[in-house]
């Protein structure tokens, strides 16, 4: 029998035992714990966050190398590290932290595979690079800057190259348009008679022809097309008998437009040296207007696209196919289409619809599509902005100028 001592029961003794027991369990328990975790870590490598901090680590522990990485969890792309730390500051193109691959474009920290163009390496190091959706990649011929600033430069093997005066085409294989080249850069500015290699050229605004070339006289047989065309009574912009939207009323068949009511602009739209012909009647009979843009192909004007009323062309992105339409709704709603010339017609690639577009307050987020295998498909804002700078190059869009369709004006601008 126990007996009751210092005013501790067989109770308390009960109760002492198996907190000690409890303790211990619980740090043997902690302990295992512990040396499972670091037995874990030898075979993290990659970016982890510590303390709030994104730092590399290589096989557990902390690493001071530099270069793109991914995360351990898998999450998101791939990373700029420097020295062992996310620089989520850092531009430029850079290699891996493992040195496995080639040469990758970094945009804030981030690797971009949507960007082409030419850069520097972060470090400083070397001349500028060119890259191909974001990998340094060794092309030959004309590139702008990642970031769109100043102009179009010449690379040789994927490196600027300031020795270079002549011609060349665009490294990214766009068309096969030449471009004059002096100490390495495009000369936009210039139009003259150049030689090469024993060869005339007739360079118009830094873009070259051979003198005499089939092409030149292509263009101007265009050029002549296109004022016989504006020289009639009347121009049919749209198929006789097709009904469109107007102002207040209704949907009207369409006729025909008088030549003298008409407006005209050139612009280069695809990637030869001949330009389309845009024409535009602003105020028909129903208030309304009518367009049409057309191209030259196979010694023919082709009409590529044409609408009125609530359509309308919103402008091209000169030298990459790329043509943007719009569809109104009494100031509701807008639908943009964007699409790329094909063949003798174009081909709808893309479109964003807006609400609110005019005087009516915004109603809804705008909504974003693109056409894969004769299917609409919705796309995020971010693909649809990627998507069409694949198509356009990055071009900025641009409307085109008209002028009245007078004997003079096309005397002057289609000869």
């Amino acid at each position: 029998m126990f007996e009751r001592r210092s005013g501790f029961s067989v109770k308390g003794y009960i109760i002492v035992i198996l907190t000690l027991c409890l303790t211990l369990f619980m740090g043997t328990a902690a302990f295992s714990a512990q040396t499972a975790s670091s037995g874990s870590r030898k075979n993290i490598t990659g970016l982890v966050k510590v303390k709030g901090k994104w730092v590399y680590w290589e096989k557990g522990k902390f690493s001071r190398k530099t270069g793109i990485t991914k995360r351990i969890d898998g999450k998101g792309g791939w990373y700029y590290v420097e020295n062992g730390r996310l620089a989520a500051n850092k531009t430029g193109i850079t290699k891996r932290v493992d040195k496995k691959g080639g040469w990758y474009y970094v945009e804030k920290g981030v690797f971009r595979k949507n960007k082409t163009g030419i850069c520097k390496r972060i470090d400083g190091k070397g001349g500028w690079y060119y890259i191909l959706n974001g990998v340094v990649t060794k092309k030959t011929g004309i590139a702008k800057r990642v970031d769109g600033k100043g102009g179009w430069y010449f690379i040789q093997n994927g490196v600027f190259d300031t020795r270079k005066t002549g011609l060349a085409k665009r490294a990214d294989g766009r068309g096969n348009t030449l471009y004059y080249v002096r100490n390495g850069v495009f000369q936009r500015s210039f139009s003259g008679m150049i030689t090469v290699n024993k060869v005339k050229y007739s360079v118009n605004k830094g873009v070259a022809q051979k003198a005499g070339s089939s092409n030149s006289s292509e263009k101007a047989k265009a050029l002549k097309a296109y004022a016989n065309m504006l020289s009639r009574s009347t121009i049919e912009l749209m198929p006789r008998g097709s009904k469109y939207w107007t102002w207040g009323m209704g949907q009207v068949p369409y006729t025909s437009t008088l030549s003298s009511k008409a407006s005209f602009g050139l612009s280069y739209v695809d990637t030869d040296d001949i330009p389309e012909l845009y024409v535009i009647e602003e105020n028909d009979p129903y208030g309304s207007s009518v367009y049409a843009l057309y191209t030259w192909k196979n010694g023919k004007v082709i009409r590529l696209c044409c609408g009125g009323g609530y359509d309308g062309l919103s402008g091209v992105y000169e030298k990459s196919n790329v043509v943007a339409e719009y569809s109104s709704s009494e100031g509701t709603f807008c639908s943009f289409c964007y699409s790329v010339i094909r063949g003798s017609g174009i081909t709808p690639v893309l479109r964003k619809e807006t609400w609110g577009y005019g005087y009516i307050p915004e109603a809804q987020p705008n909504q974003y599509y693109s056409y894969q295998n004769s299917k609409t498909v919705e796309i995020t804002e971010g693909k649809f902005t990627s998507l069409l700078k694949q198509y356009t190059g990055g071009k900025v869009l641009k409307t085109i100028t008209t002028r009245n369709n007078t004997a003079a004006n096309r005397a002057k601008y289609l000869n």
